[in-house]
């Protein structure tokens, strides 16, 4: 089972609709139009060396994870391993599965501005409230 492309993937919705989040990433990293995987993949993953950090595509993709169990993904309230009912293409972005040490080098290699110039980063972590006033 795989899930269509976004529409913003699909060139339908320009970035530019989303001010944060995953289109306001996607638009930092400078693209519109390539597969997800492919921007993280050149954009961040290779130039880290990233060889454990991947978007998972289908259920199977989620088996070398470490379990995570929730309630959310069942109708009875009890917990249940999120890997047997949640499917990775059911959100825009994907799933990006990857090692604790892997997690690690790149949030301080994006945090450090290796990755990309700092207007860039600064792009991907400026919080943007889109809950109107407080």
């Amino acid at each position: 089972m795989r899930a269509p492309p976004s529409a913003m993937e699909a060139g339908d919705i320009p970035a530019c609709a989303f001010p944060s989040g995953y289109a306001g990433t996607y638009r930092a990293l400078g693209t519109q139009r390539a597969p997800w995987q492919r921007v993280l993949a050149s954009c961040v993953l290779d130039p880290l060396g990233l060889v454990h950090t991947r978007v998972a595509e289908t259920r199977a993709d989620l088996q070398a994870v470490v379990p995570a169990y929730s309630a959310a993904v069942g109708a009875d309230g009890l917990a249940y391993d999120v890997r047997q009912r949640y499917h990775p293409g059911w959100v825009a972005h994907g799933v990006v599965v990857s090692t604790p040490r892997e997690v690690g080098t790149c949030a301080g290699e994006v945090g450090a501005g290796t990755v990309r110039a700092a207007s860039r980063v600064r792009a991907m972590t400026t919080r943007i409230c889109v809950c109107g006033p407080r």
